[in-house]
């Protein structure tokens, strides 16, 4: 594993001692202000989602993106690391069912939006879907088209249509 992809792990696995700390004072409540999966394996993704104070931070949802990217070369190898592969499978999985799912905790309390519902589900449509495509051995340039059509759309918007 090269320097870059050694870093990158770190910044999925590894919370950073502040956010241990409130973790601890808070007992049940998690709040990481950036994407990471803490030590014992719960994910914060976009910011933070428990709890949820009613902001997405897309810079983040880059942030795990650009991850994502650093870690191809190893998610392309025959055999997996399981921590990162459990990693992935728990942005996957506890984002749809905290932010996307109806009965999950942000929708059945009223805390998320309709309009950050779509976008949640976008970005995990865009991550999932990155994720597939480099487990299965289909490269980078496949893996990660759908999401640079999203950033040159996003940048197309911001931009009044010019672009």
């Amino acid at each position: 594993m090269n320097r870059r992809e050694m870093k990158a792990k770190h910044y999925l696995f590894i919370p950073n001692l502040a956010e241990i700390e409130e973790y601890e004072l808070e007992d049940t409540q998690l709040d990481m202000g950036h994407t990471a999966v803490s030590w014992d394996g719960r994910w914060i993704a976009y910011g933070s989602l428990r709890p949820f104070r009613g902001q997405l931070h897309e810079e983040n949802f880059h942030e795990l993106m650009e991850i994502l990217r650093v870690l191809a070369p190893e998610l392309a190898r025959p055999s997996l690391d399981r921590e990162v592969m459990a990693c992935m499978w728990s942005i996957t999985h506890l984002t749809r069912a905290w932010a996307i799912e109806p009965e999950g905790m942000l929708r059945s309390n009223h805390l998320i939006s309709d309009e950050q519902v779509v976008m949640m589900e976008e970005w995990l449509n865009l991550f999932s879907y990155a994720v597939m495509i480099l487990i299965e051995g289909g490269g980078e340039e496949e893996a990660f088209w759908e999401y640079q059509q999203y950033v040159h759309e996003r940048r197309y918007k911001e931009g009044g249509g010019k672009g």
